[in-house]
């Protein structure tokens, strides 16, 4: 279908901003403590590498973490990318994050199940 195939050539060149590796901060949120009681919450320095998926048609979101000086994926998980509006969004069982695509920066935030916030996330895209 000639339809399908010209929306999916618009995403590409936003998919294919989203993809690279970012480095930035989590820092938790101030209210989390005052409603909700949950275990200690501290600020992170955080880094992402987004890539396409070999199959599925989502992005794949990995957590980065540095082991002996070298960066390694801790965790890997498909996402689901919004061309229109530069989203990705990362469902889990116990959180959801959802990023925003701002030239080369990758703002996010978490939010629990109850949609209580979290964390905020501000990464810019590494060279």
């Amino acid at each position: 279908c000639f339809f399908a195939r010209a929306v999916s050539a618009q995403a590409r060149p936003a998919e294919r901003a989203a993809i690279g590796v970012w480095r930035g901060t989590s820092v938790c949120q101030v209210q989390v403590y005052v409603y909700v009681r949950l275990p200690s919450c501290t600020d992170e320095r955080v880094a992402y590498r987004i890539k396409r998926r070999k199959s599925g048609g989502a992005l794949l979101l990995e957590v980065l973490t540095r082991v002996n000086g070298r960066e390694v994926a801790m965790r890997s998980d498909p996402c689901r990318f919004e061309a229109s509006v530069a989203e990705l969004d990362c469902a889990y069982s116990t959180a959801y994050l959802r990023f925003t695509i701002r030239a080369d920066s990758l703002l996010g935030e978490m939010t629990l199940p109850n949609g209580t916030k979290f964390r905020e996330i501000r990464t810019a895209r590494s060279r």
